[in-house]
């Protein structure tokens, strides 16, 4: 037993030939992984079209369902609120941020600070929930939202959305949390002065 060991240590050159062995059969390894998975052309393997004049989706199937192996990397809008340009939120978070801009612009009565602490974070993830809670209302440079939002960024599970206010334009982040839009971030884009 000891003599098996010391063979490996009186000779280096067993070392390393078994480090490229080994280095060989993991390359070969992921080399088959990567063959039988379809291969990879830049976009997941999915085809987008045929010369042909069949009736195949973009997706990879004639139904237009796709296959396992070609799932969207790109997150992008989905469902019924799906579109053609990526840059479009989905109307849920448009609506959202909208609702959130309204609320974090109006000021409550003086003697009232947790109405507004309530309204805003009924649009808002826990996290930024918590973050509002300790606003100081006086530093508030908004009073009212001054025209429709505008999409910034769409995906499937986040969105930005820009909503004008009488201080400058507030970018609203939204994310999907199970199943519902929320806020999970914002930041007044002052105007210049």
């Amino acid at each position: 037993m000891s003599e098996i060991r010391t063979f490996a240590l009186r000779r280096p050159s067993w070392r390393v030939w078994l480090a490229g062995t080994l280095a060989v059969i993991v390359l070969g390894t992921l080399f088959i992984a990567r063959i039988a998975g379809g291969g990879s052309d830049g976009d997941g393997g999915t085809t987008t079209g045929s010369t042909t004049g069949s009736s195949q989706q973009p997706g990879g199937t004639e139904s237009g369902a796709p296959t396992p192996s070609e799932t969207p990397e790109v997150d992008g809008l989905d469902g019924p609120e799906a579109t053609g340009d990526a840059k479009v939120a989905a109307p849920a978070a448009m609506a959202l941020a909208t609702a959130f801009a309204t609320d974090w612009a109006t000021r409550p009565p003086a003697d009232q600070p947790e109405l507004w602490r309530e309204r805003v974070t009924r649009h808002t993830d826990e996290v930024l929930g918590e973050q509002l809670r300790a606003v100081d209302l006086s530093t508030l440079a908004a009073t009212k939202v001054t025209g429709p939002a505008v999409s910034a960024q769409g995906g499937v599970t986040s969105a930005e959305v820009r909503v004008p206010t009488d201080a400058g334009s507030i970018l609203v982040v939204c994310v999907l949390v199970d199943g519902e839009w929320k806020v999970a971030d914002y930041e007044l884009e002052r105007r210049p002065s």
